[in-house]
C-alpha cells in the first residue's frame, strides 16, 4: 500500500494532527491478544485487540493498540517479539486518557499520546529493515526509576496482596518449564528466584510463552532484572510472598545504572552458599568455633525470621555442633548423586547424554554437565534433631574421603562400610544456616569429622 506523504516522526514530536506518520521503535513489552465477539450484519465475528509498547529513545515510549480480526492479530502476536524493531505506519495519534479502564492494564509510558490502528494489516506494521543497533541498547533502559523499587525484604514483610510493585534483583535460580491445569486449560509456567541485598529469594511466576523462553537466556547470579508493576501475594503453599507478572509489567534486563553494578559487586563479595552449588565460601572453615547445640540453631533461625529489615548477611550464620549422625543413606534407594546443567542448574533427565533437559536453555544441546554428591543427613543431640542437612559437592567428597567416580565403582558392601564410618558416631560438624528457607532453615554441612569423647565433654554446651 502506498501512503502518500509518509513522514518519519520520532515519538517526542508526535501531534494528533499527523495522519501519515512513520514511527520506528523497538518493542519493549507486549500483551497477548484479547478476543471478543462483534455483531456485524447479524453475523457473529470474532475480533481481537492487541497491545504492545514501543520505544525510540531512552526518554520516550508509547503504547500501541491494534484492533482487527482474531486470526490476523494472533499472527501479529507470534511474528513480532520483544526486542524487534518495527515500522508503525499511519496510526491514529490520540491523546492518552489515563482514566479509561483499558489504561489500567497497559504499561506506564512517558508519551501523552497513544497509537491506535484499526483493521491492522502487515502493511501497517512491519519489521524495520534498517540498522537495529541504536535501538537494541534501549532494552537496557528502565521505564521507571529503580530507586522506587520495593526491597524483597519489605515485600516479605507485607504478607498481603499488593499490586503495582516494582522489584529489582539478580537471578538466583531458573526453574524448569512446567505444564499446569488452569480454568482455561493447560498452560506453561516457569518460576524463577531473584534476590537482592535484603533477602535471599523471591519467587516470580511467568505464564507468557515468550517471557518463559526469554528467561532461558538469563544467567544465574549475573542477570539483573528490573520488573515494573508486578502483583505480590501470600502463598500458603510456599509460606512466603510470591510475585506474578501482569499486563502492565515491563522487564528490563541488566538495566543501565549504578544500581546494577552495585548489586553484582555485593553478590561477588558475599558469595552466599545458598545461591550456588558450591560450598559456602569461608576462607578457613576451621575458624568456625562458636559451639552451639541444635536447639540454639533453631532458636536463632526463628529469631532471624521474625526480625524486620535485616540485611542478607544477617540472615545467615555458621556454627560448630557436636552431634550424632543419625541418618546417612549411602547404600539404600535414595538418590545420592545429581547431574546438572552448568548453565541453568536444571537436573539432567538422562545422565548418559550431555544435553540439558530444559529446552529453553541457550546451547542446551552442548552444555557441560557436573555430577556431584547430593546427600541429606540427620544430626541429633540431646536437644533435638536437624533433618535434611545438605552435604554435597567437594565437601561431601572430603567428608567421605571418596570421589564420585570412586563411589560409583564401589560394591554395595563397600558403600555400607563407608556409611558406618559416620553413622551413629559423635562428630564435630560445622554448618552454615540460611534462616529464610521456604520450609524451615537451610542447613548445609561445611565439614564433618569424628570427635573425641574428651573434646565433646569439654565443649558441648548446656541449654
Amino acid at each position: 500500500m502506498d501512503y502518500t506523504g509518509l513522514q518519519r516522526v520520532q515519538l517526542h514530536a508526535l501531534t494528533p494532527e499527523l495522519t501519515n506518520a512513520l514511527i520506528v521503535g523497538i518493542i519493549i513489552a507486549k500483551q497477548e491478544p484479547r478476543t471478543f465477539t462483534s455483531k456485524d450484519n447479524d453475523t457473529n465475528t470474532y475480533r481481537a485487540v492487541w497491545n504492545f509498547t514501543l520505544r525510540d529513545s531512552p526518554l520516550n515510549y508509547i503504547n500501541v493498540t491494534c484492533w482487527g480480526v482474531q486470526d490476523v492479530l494472533g499472527e501479529f502476536h507470534k511474528k513480532f517479539t520483544i526486542g524487534d524493531v518495527v515500522n508503525v505506519i499511519a496510526p491514529q495519534i490520540e491523546i492518552r486518557n489515563i482514566h479509561v479502564t483499558g489504561e489500567q492494564f497497559r504499561p506506564m509510558v512517558t508519551s501523552p499520546y497513544t497509537l491506535t490502528m484499526n483493521d491492522v494489516s502487515f502493511t501497517r506494521i512491519m519489521k524495520h529493515e534498517g540498522n537495529w543497533s541504536r535501538f537494541s541498547c534501549l532494552m537496557n533502559y528502565v521505564t521507571k526509576p529503580i530507586a522506587g523499587a520495593v526491597t524483597i525484604a519489605d515485600i516479605h514483610n507485607m504478607k498481603h496482596r499488593i499490586d503495582g510493585v516494582d522489584i529489582f534483583g539478580i537471578v538466583r535460580s531458573l526453574g524448569k518449564v512446567r505444564i499446569v491445569t488452569t480454568a482455561s486449560g493447560f498452560r506453561q509456567v516457569r518460576d524463577i528466584m531473584i534476590l537482592d541485598q535484603t533477602s535471599s529469594s523471591l519467587k516470580i511466576s511467568f505464564w507468557d510463552p515468550e517471557l518463559i523462553a526469554r528467561a532461558g537466556t538469563w544467567k544465574i547470579l549475573h542477570t539483573v532484572l528490573f520488573i515494573t508493576d508486578v502483583r505480590c501475594e501470600w502463598s500458603k503453599f510456599m509460606a512466603a510472598m510470591t510475585a506474578n507478572i501482569t499486563s502492565r509489567s515491563v522487564i528490563t534486563e541488566n538495566p543501565v545504572g549504578t544500581e546494577t553494578e552495585n548489586l553484582r559487586k555485593y553478590i561477588a563479595k558475599v558469595k552466599p552458599m545458598a545461591l550456588t552449588n558450591d560450598t559456602f565460601s569461608v576462607q578457613d572453615i576451621s575458624s568456625i568455633q562458636n559451639v552451639m547445640n541444635i536447639q540454639q540453631v533453631l532458636d536463632k533461625a526463628n529469631n532471624i525470621k521474625s526480625a524486620n529489615n535485616i540485611s542478607f548477611e544477617e540472615q545467615q550464620f555458621t556454627g560448630l555442633l557436636y552431634t550424632v549422625v543419625t541418618h546417612l543413606d549411602l547404600d539404600g534407594l535414595n538418590r545420592l548423586l545429581v547431574t546438572k546443567c552448568s548453565r541453568c542448574d536444571t537436573p539432567l533427565i538422562n545422565n548418559d547424554t550431555n544435553s540439558c533437559s530444559n529446552d529453553e536453555c541457550i546451547g542446551f544441546q552442548h552444555n557441560e554437565t557436573l555430577t556431584t554428591f547430593n546427600l541429606h543427613l540427620m544430626l541429633t543431640d540431646h536437644t533435638g534433631s536437624l533433618v535434611n542437612c545438605r552435604l554435597y559437592g567437594k565437601t561431601a567428597e572430603t567428608v567421605l574421603n571418596c570421589t564420585v567416580q570412586q563411589f560409583l565403582a564401589m560394591t554395595d558392601e563397600e558403600k555400607s562400610a563407608l556409611k558406618w564410618k559416620l553413622l551413629m558416631e559423635r562428630c564435630a560438624v560445622r554448618i552454615h544456616v540460611m534462616a529464610f528457607g521456604f520450609r524451615g532453615p537451610i542447613i548445609t554441612i561445611l565439614s564433618c569429622n569424628l570427635a573425641s569423647p574428651m573434646e565433646v565433654a569439654n565443649r558441648l554446651p548446656h541449654y
